[in-house]
């Protein structure tokens, strides 16, 4: 019996090589392009800025050239070389620029003094020497206050009652006693009248009522106002 013979091609075939090493390489990655801003979006830097050359101040008048110890006057300095960076010293103190028509007029709120007198006036510009203008402003004293009535008279014994001291001389900062006390709730409401709350008190009690500026002046109405029971 003859053996079997195998086709060709039909015997057995040897195994593919695999590519699972291929298949499971990972990817590189591709590196993307930076993405710049096209030439003509990206804006340019600003031009340098010049610096100033200022000048020394030359002042021709200050007006009004006198004004109260408590400061807030409205000074008008007239001139050259006037500037909203100039710093203004009165009496040593730097005064609040409120204004200015560069560069001719430059507006300053006067500082409080300690007492009254004639100042220095300095105008100091940035870089160049300050301009001294001696004794060029005058703070001046206060009026001493005075009292011409104390309304109501009488006042209940719980306190809360509103008193009305008119008379002249009086300030925002004025200062009220009662007694020698000073009085809480205080409304300064003009030159000529001030309002206060008075405390709680003991029926018949009389109080006598003073009004201080800061400047010390005082004045006192003896027996201004008396509790009364009757009044609540």
């Amino acid at each position: 019996m003859m053996g079997e013979q195998t086709a060709p091609g039909n015997g057995p075939t040897e195994p593919e090589p695999s590519n699972t090493l291929e298949e499971s390489a990972p990817a590189v990655a591709e590196l993307a392009e930076p993405d710049y801003p096209p030439p003509g979006s990206v804006p340019l830097p600003p031009p340098p800025v010049s610096l100033r050359v200022y000048t020394k101040a030359e002042v021709e008048e200050v007006s009004p050239a006198t004004g109260p110890v408590l400061g807030g006057t409205k000074v008008t300095l007239s001139g050259v070389h006037l500037f909203r960076a100039s710093i203004v010293r009165i009496g040593g103190v730097i005064a609040q620029t409120i204004g200015a028509n560069e560069p001719r007029e430059l507006r300053v709120l006067t500082p409080p003094a300690d007492h009254p007198g004639a100042v220095d006036v300095v105008v100091e510009n940035p870089f160049v020497p300050p301009l001294v203008l001696q004794k060029a402003f005058r703070y001046e004293p206060l009026a001493a206050p005075t009292i011409a009535a104390v309304a109501p008279d009488h006042v209940g014994i719980k306190g809360g009652a509103e008193v009305t001291i008119t008379g002249e001389g009086f300030v925002s900062t004025s200062e009220v006693l009662l007694n020698g006390k000073p009085a809480a709730g205080v409304r300064f409401i003009s030159p000529k009248a001030i309002d206060l709350k008075v405390p709680a008190g003991e029926d018949g009690r009389l109080v006598d009522v003073t009004v201080k500026n800061p400047d010390g002046q005082s004045v006192t109405v003896r027996r201004a106002f008396m509790y009364d029971k009757r009044y609540g």
